[in-house]
């Protein structure tokens, strides 16, 4: 017999997805969803895709420069004498 599953598990399986520490066996393992369902339903929904485009973006945040407007340049550059 088949059983729906909420939408609500289907968003913590892509999110879980997405953090990339995990595959999507294993999430379909531990969630207790059939293997073959989570990964048809990240195919069809183009979860790949969106997971490298995820990933570009957190890479362009965390790059962002460490001197702020707060903060001058000149005491990243002092020179101790």
């Amino acid at each position: 017999m088949r059983r729906k599953i909420p939408t609500d598990t289907w968003e913590q399986v892509k999110t879980a997805f997405a953090s990339g520490i995990i595959g999507l066996r294993e999430i379909a393992r531990n969630m207790g969803i059939p293997e073959g369902t989570v990964l048809a339903r990240a195919k069809r929904e183009g979860w790949t895709r969106e997971i490298q485009n995820a990933k570009a973006l957190a890479k362009r945040e965390h790059s962002a420069p460490a001197v702020t407007a707060k903060e001058p340049v000149a005491n990243h550059h002092a020179v101790a004498r």
